[in-house]
């Protein structure tokens, strides 16, 4: 699957992967705001590169504060020497280590494509009601921006239901899923019913669960295929 980002020449695309920290209480984001971010919506289906390298088409997905241990990871893995059977069985399979750095790899742009689907449904039914209307854009401001202290006053169409930061957080996501930019991966809303958002340790930790998991896979076919009995 190819990378699938539609631009915007009339608006400033939002960021895919923001800071950890929220906006300010009271803040609104603005069309200009532009953050360092990562493109969804791409399936690896082979290693690019050597051990202990990413491509260039591999770090436009994974978010910059990951992509250094990632590397230092795929380093170590190529250089590790290894006596036992296990090791023996994982070199014949993956001699060089571009199986597991791949899986490794794609292990991540995983974590982030599913993030990306549960925030998309998250807000589903909200954007569909926005797209009823003639101006989707300006519903959503009314519906997130346009409280008592606007200068239009309050929309009768005004959340207040939503907590302040919680209004923040679907203005900047449904604006960004009707603009087509990216979203943010770190919705603490759209995530709470998944576990929350993920830290770079539990997506390192998946990914090489992930990798392995591949790898086990490639030796019980080569133990099969060679007669070699499960220990």
């Amino acid at each position: 699957m190819d990378i699938g980002i539609r631009p915007d020449v009339s608006r400033a695309a939002y960021p895919a992967f923001v800071k950890a920290e929220t906006k300010p209480e009271g803040e609104i984001p603005t069309a200009g705001e532009k953050q360092e971010g990562v493109s969804l919506g791409i399936k690896i289906d082979k290693w690019e590169g050597k051990p202990g390298e990413i491509s260039e088409m591999q770090t436009s997905i994974i978010p910059k504060e990951q992509l250094e241990t990632i590397r230092q990871t795929l380093k170590e893995m190529s250089g590790k020497l290894e006596v036992d059977q296990e090791a023996n069985l994982r070199r014949k399979v993956d001699p060089d280590g571009k199986i597991y750095g791949a899986a490794f790899v794609e292990g991540i742009v995983r974590q982030y494509q599913e993030m990306e689907t549960q925030i998309r449904d998250y807000y589903a039914d909200a954007h569909k009601e926005s797209m009823s209307y003639k101006d989707p854009y300006n519903h959503i401001l009314q519906k997130y921006v346009f409280d008592a202290s606007s200068p239009f006053g309050q929309s009768p169409f005004f959340r207040s239901d939503m907590s302040k930061a919680e209004r923040d957080w679907a203005f900047r996501q449904e604006r960004a899923i009707l603009w087509g930019s990216n979203i943010a991966l770190n919705d603490p809303y759209a995530l709470a019913a998944h576990g929350g958002v993920k830290n770079i340790e539990e997506i390192d930790a998946n990914a090489h669960q992930y990798a392995q998991a591949k790898l086990d896979g490639l030796i019980a076919e080569y133990k099969q295929a060679h007669g070699l009995a499960d220990d």
